[in-house]
């Protein structure tokens, strides 16, 4: 599924690009004024909404990997527990992408949890759900199994 949003989301960009070039090089139609600042809007939007339905497919892929982790090992109280222990030791020595060695900011969505500080505007853009909403939905599927979790 993410293969698939990572090709749309491609291609719905490289459109945006050429949508783009299309405006700057004299492309519109000189009977309608307004066809390339809406080129213009337009190449600039549907990339943006093509990367937001991305991440909240990785943030939804990231929902179900937990559910799937509490319900085979029958221990949600155990997984909220390593994600709040993975959590704060990534907010306390967070990776910083400008140093040598490091992992890039793309890598972001092979960690377990976002291992880069950010401020909220980053978390918009970020590929895995907040630690409270992961454990809130860690919460609901403990109850679904009848799990009591403190």
């Amino acid at each position: 599924m993410s293969s698939v949003a990572a090709t749309m989301a491609g291609a719905i960009s490289y459109i945006g690009t050429m949508a783009m070039w299309s405006v700057m090089l004299g492309g519109g139609n000189s009977r309608n004024r307004n066809s390339p600042l809406v080129m213009l809007a337009a190449a600039i939007l549907v990339p943006l909404g093509a990367s937001f339905v991305q991440l909240g497919i990785s943030r939804n892929d990231e929902y179900n990997a937990d559910e799937y982790g509490a319900k085979l090992t029958k221990n949600p109280g155990g997984l909220i527990s390593a994600l709040q222990e993975i959590t704060n030791r990534a907010q306390t020595r967070p990776m910083s992408s400008k140093s040598g060695g490091s992992p890039s900011p793309a890598t972001a969505s092979l960690w377990i949890v976002n291992p880069f500080r950010g401020s909220s505007l980053v978390e918009l853009f970020s590929t895995h759900p907040s630690l409270p909403h992961r454990v809130e939905r860690l919460r609901k599927v403990a109850g679904e199994m009848n799990v009591y979790v403190p």
